[in-house]
């Protein structure tokens, strides 16, 4: 008689928040960890926390994942940074009971304590269909983008109603379910300063900060917008587009900056390795199975694809693969000559 075949989701990794910081992005799925609630109403004591699919990881520090509790789906948020854990996890139960107190709907808090090797960790309600604002904006607007906005900017309204604001405020910090809005990331608030100026000041560059991230097409809304935001806010007196204006513009330059560099160094969303030879630069999920044979055979697939250029400087040609269409633009070594010169500055491709 065969054993019987047991699959990995049976028996998950075991692993303790030291040793999971020290795994920095090569975390295996499924793992285990030990949590030990605080202010445990059912007296269970300390139980297995199975982390199942990653929704965000900052290697070293905070790993968010889609997890199971006691049976039951939930939201872990770990923190696991050696030295920075128990700070992070009470800002983020601090955030929590503002949002609770200024009536901002956020998923549930499920459960909180201590990890095995020192970490900490914050269990949320798992919200079944939810998703994230950032993928329901469209490049153009539309009725129904448009009124999951103006729901965002009220939310934003009631915090800084509530004397708060999100630092790094972004579409991806609120999530569309069941016909709600509900707002994340209750670790990076910042309370507003008393002084009127200095807290209008950071009111603007806070509201800009989030129109600066909408697609171009959506700049005749946002009067509209804002004014989804006053009828929330009540201000003393209403906020201007002109008023944003130059806010906006600085952070759009700053985000372009912030995205160049981000794009040449390895992070959360792109993967970059170099040799002596070779730097690859590519999107998360862009850096496994078939896509690594397309970058090993780029020379052969431009040749083999529809030309859309064929010049002496550049050839641009459009292939098929893994079910997507791409565009392949090569900039082309004329010589000998035209090779020692580009190997002291950057390419034309970088």
């Amino acid at each position: 008689m065969n054993p019987p075949v047991h699959s990995q989701e049976e028996f998950p990794l075991q692993l303790d928040s030291r040793r999971l910081a020290s795994l920095k992005r090569q975390v295996p799925f499924p793992c285990e960890l030990t949590l030990l609630p605080e202010d445990d109403d059912h007296g269970a004591g300390a139980a297995a926390l199975t982390c199942l699919e990653p929704l965000r990881l900052l290697p070293g520090r905070r790993l968010v994942c889609r997890a199971r509790w006691r049976a039951a789906p939930v939201v872990a948020k770990l923190f696991i940074h050696p030295a920075k854990a128990g700070r992070d996890y009470d800002r983020e139960l601090a955030g929590h009971r503002l949002f609770t107190a200024a009536e901002i709907a956020t998923p549930a808090l499920v459960a909180r304590g201590r990890l095995g090797g020192g970490g900490r960790a914050v269990l949320y309600r798992y919200l079944e269909d939810a998703v994230s604002l950032g993928s329901l904006v469209p490049l153009v607007p539309t009725p129904a983008a448009l009124e999951k906005l103006g729901a965002v900017l009220a939310a934003i309204a009631r915090m800084h109603r509530a004397g708060f604001r999100q630092v790094d405020l972004h579409l991806n910090n609120f999530l569309w379910a069941g016909g709600r809005l509900f707002t994340l990331d209750s670790g990076d608030l910042a309370v507003l300063p008393a002084a009127e100026k200095a807290r209008t000041a950071l009111v603007r560059k806070n509201l800009a900060d989030l129109l600066s991230q909408l697609p171009l097409a959506y700049e005749p809304c946002f009067a509209d917008l804002l004014a989804s935001y006053n009828r929330a806010a009540k201000p003393d007196r209403e906020l201007t587009v002109a008023e944003l204006a130059a806010d906006i513009r600085s952070w759009r330059r700053w985000r372009q900056r912030h995205y160049v560099r981000k794009a040449g160094r390895d992070s959360s969303d792109f993967v970059v390795a170099r040799s002596w030879r070779r730097l690859l630069a590519c999107r998360r999920g862009y850096d496994a199975g078939p896509w690594r044979e397309f970058y090993r055979r780029l020379d052969e697939l431009v040749v083999a694809g529809e030309r859309l250029k064929d010049g002496n400087s550049a050839t641009v040609a459009l292939v098929e693969w893994a079910g997507e269409k791409v565009v392949i633009k090569r900039y082309n070594i004329k010589n000998l000559a035209h090779w020692l010169r580009r190997c002291w500055r950057p390419s034309r491709g970088w």
